[in-house]
């Protein structure tokens, strides 16, 4: 199988995984530290104190994640912004994510997120920014139409996420995200990990 073909096949898991992220199969996120790699499984100390075991199939979707400059913040790059509805309808962005190319297309599109209460996450390009009294305000548009005004604040958290096709960045003591569905047994199972490298914590 050539190269070409395998990046087809790594993107249609990619982006059927993450449809149950973006419409309606209620993900779960947790957010921790690596206690424990298992063959299949995460053992995750939470923030909150309380340790969970996390299934890891083997279409698990792995980024990792670290601290980059808001000048990377530029046009026509595929991003993700946690953020919250301002009155006129725009939105203040909490955290912005810059993906690297090889996850363009991952989780597009707008819907509710955990960080806050009445947050959401905005996965899409960026077609056009502009600097404001505010900060810069992006325009973003994704699939179906969809688009959404941004303002980002100066001092807001920017990082770069990566793409990985294996679990080498995931260490024991590794600050981690996970989007994880519930099986009707209870078992969560995680869709995607977000791995924080050289001790950062992802802003997710």
């Amino acid at each position: 199988m050539n190269k070409r073909k395998i990046s087809i096949g790594i993107c249609a898991v990619i982006l059927t995984c993450f449809a149950a992220v973006a419409y309606g199969q209620d993900p779960v996120h947790f957010r921790g530290t690596i206690q424990k790699l298992g063959a299949d499984s995460i053992v995750i100390n939470q923030i909150s104190g309380e340790t969970i075991t996390i299934m890891a199939p083997k279409e698990m979707i792995v980024l990792t994640s670290e601290p980059t400059a808001a000048a990377n913040i530029v046009a026509e790059k595929f991003i993700g912004v946690t953020a919250l509805a301002l009155p006129d309808g725009s939105l203040k962005a909490l955290e912005v994510h810059i993906f690297s190319e090889a996850g363009r297309g991952i989780g597009e599109g707008h819907y509710p997120w955990s960080l806050l209460p009445d947050s959401t996450m905005t996965n899409a390009n960026i077609s056009s920014m502009v600097e404001s009294v505010d900060g810069a305000v992006m325009s973003l548009a994704y699939k179906d139409g969809g688009s959404q005004k941004v303002v980002i604040p100066p001092g807001v958290p920017v990082a770069k996420l990566e793409l990985v096709n294996n679990w080498s960045p995931m260490e024991v003591g590794s600050h981690i995200f996970v989007v994880a569905s519930e099986g009707d047994d209870g078992q969560f199972s995680a869709i995607a990990v977000v791995i924080g490298l050289r001790g950062t914590t992802p802003p997710m």
